[in-house]
């Protein structure tokens, strides 16, 4: 009863991350809010015109600490949903004396994504800042600012933003995909079932396709057993989460130089100089030759050197970009791609569907024989039915529950005025699981994502008839969409990759990824899952409670 118990756990534990990891997993942007008036927002003069209602404040917060305690008792991934009971869609707290307007409306957060000005502010990372000064490197583009975070955010939307762009890597990532395939195999038992997690599995194949993508070559991480140096690059990425969570809120870390910020320093350094033993050789051939090697011929890196050649940057800031591009796609893209493979395990008729429909798009060539999977850019960009599944998998199980900025203005939304100064976060997790945005919203439904409503038909799994369960679900399923429930009624209430200027530069390529991905597995496997339902822990990231990796089975197809 797999399915049906997914359903039900869904709905029992929808909210936000805790706030442990408030200042690491949100994206603190600042907006100047010039917008017309409008029928849920006005200007902030507009707004000084009328009375407000002030935003409501939950009971239980005690003095210096303030309602923290609510945040952390418990199951701390429920409370942010018990709160928004008690004071509605909209309220605020004050954690540690940071005041923060938590809204669970989507025309809030349109407000916010649609006016971030032409220079979004982030909030610094103090311990990322200080090691990186410490280590003399250059600054992230994650926390840089002003005309500094301007100039190397365009050239990633140049590379890697546009899904235009990205999906002309599909030549790129596909062989990276089909030797994820055959170390996937390498990596099962007789029964099966793997005897490594899907997260570290699914990272190797993500680090190998975007150092392919950054230059060029074969990185030959995706090999039995996995190469060492790479498996400690995927753990010093955790540790840097982990760490990075409980020192910035605690920052007498950083003073005193602890255990806990030596780990922080530690990770870091393995993170950097991982992808810098590639770079680097790379980079000191262009230095002696003015030229790149023939390796990095169409790939980002050319790109970067131009923009260099150009005086827009340093060579630091080359190697910098191309280091953090590379450790920035490993660690989400492997728990995206777990919560995937766990969605299709409990539907048998969606996994039928993306072969079909690759089948039918592809003129027909085999599907599932021992050739690798062969893929144009045109056939890539007719899986429409993949692109809807994954973006319903990232609603129903995201990786990243809420997206935040701060004001530098006023900001009208509606019945309230937020002031500048204010942190406002929006609870991802409540508005994709709220009813009135999205109907039914326990079900996996991927028609909720296609434009093309005439591409809603479920198609027959021939295993159906031994699993009662996701037959059932089937049903269940093609009775919502008859019934037009199969909609997604606001664009902002489904956002995993933030919105705007500060969304996150990887998002296209992510996406390549893990669709060629699932492709690549579904052409020779069928995923089944027979673990406990899934529950997510907030660890940074929103994390499986207990291991489902050991819990699949991969099934190969007759």
């Amino acid at each position: 009863m797999l399915a049906s118990r997914h359903g039900r756990l869904l709905l029992s534990r929808r909210t936000t991350a805790a706030v442990g990891s408030l200042q690491l997993q949100l994206q603190l942007q600042s907006f100047n809010l010039n917008t017309p008036r409008s029928s849920s927002t006005t200007t902030t003069a507009a707004a000084k015109q009328k009375p407000k209602q002030p935003v409501p404040v939950p009971s239980g917060s005690y003095p210096f600490v303030g309602h923290l305690p609510r945040l952390i008792s418990g199951e701390s991934v429920q409370n942010w949903a018990k709160l928004h009971q008690e004071c509605g869609a909209i309220f605020e707290i004050n954690v540690m004396g940071k005041e923060i307007v938590v809204t669970s409306n989507p025309r809030h957060a349109k407000v916010i994504l649609m006016h971030q000005g032409s220079y979004p502010y982030r909030i610094n990372m103090k311990s990322w800042a200080t090691i990186f000064e410490q280590q003399k490197w250059p600054a992230g583009i994650a926390w840089a600012t002003g005309d500094d975070w301007k100039r190397k955010r365009a050239v990633l939307g140049e590379t890697l933003l546009m899904q235009k762009h990205a999906k002309h890597y599909v030549p790129h990532v596909l062989p990276a995909a089909n030797r994820m395939v055959d170390c996937l195999t390498g990596h099962l038992n007789a029964e099966g079932r793997l005897t490594e997690s899907v997260r570290m599995l699914s990272g190797m194949f993500a680090l190998e396709a975007v150092m392919k993508v950054v230059v060029g070559g074969d990185f030959q991480a995706l090999t039995v057993p996995l190469p060492p140096d790479a498996v400690q690059f995927q753990q010093a990425v955790e540790t840097m989460f982990t760490e990075t969570s409980i020192i910035e809120n605690i920052p007498l870390h950083i003073t005193f130089h602890t255990a806990r910020y030596q780990r922080l320093t530690q990770a870091w350094k393995t993170m950097y100089s991982f992808p810098q033993q590639t770079l680097q050789p790379i980079l000191d051939h262009y230095n002696e030759h003015g030229k790149l090697p023939d390796q990095v011929h169409g790939t980002v890196l050319p790109k970067l050197i131009e923009r260099h050649e150009e005086g827009e940057l340093t060579m630091d800031e080359v190697l910098g970009i191309g280091v953090q591009a590379i450790a920035a796609a490993v660690d989400t893209t492997g728990q995206t791609t777990e919560y995937l493979f766990y969605n299709l395990a409990a539907h048998f008729d969606v996994q039928e569907r993306i072969v079909q429909q690759l089948a039918e798009t592809t003129g027909g060539r085999p599907t599932t024989d021992d050739e690798p999977l062969q893929l144009t850019v045109e056939e890539y960009s007719n899986q429409k039915y993949l692109f809807a599944v994954l973006k319903e998998s990232m609603r129903l199980t995201p990786t990243i529950g809420a997206h935040a900025r701060t004001l530098v203005q006023d900001a009208d939304l509606g019945d309230f005025v937020i002031p500048k100064g204010k942190l406002v976060l929006m609870n991802y997790l409540s508005m994709t699981q709220n009813p009135d945005l999205y109907p039914l919203p326990h079900l996996f439904l991927p028609e909720r994502f296609l434009k093309d409503k005439t591409e809603t038909e479920t198609a027959t799994c021939p295993m159906m008839q031994h699993h009662h369960s996701s037959e059932s679900v089937a049903e269940e399923k093609q009775a919502a969409i008859q019934a037009g429930h199969a909609v997604s009624k606001d664009p902002y209430a489904a956002i995993p990759f933030g919105h705007g200027a500060r969304k996150c530069p990887g998002k296209a390529f992510a996406e390549l990824d893990i669709h060629l991905l699932a492709l690549a597995v579904l052409r020779k496997y069928r995923i089944e899952y027979d673990g406990p339902p899934l529950e997510q822990r907030e660890k940074n990231l929103l994390r499986p409670s207990v291991p489902l990796w050991p819990h699949f089975r991969f099934v190969p197809r007759e």
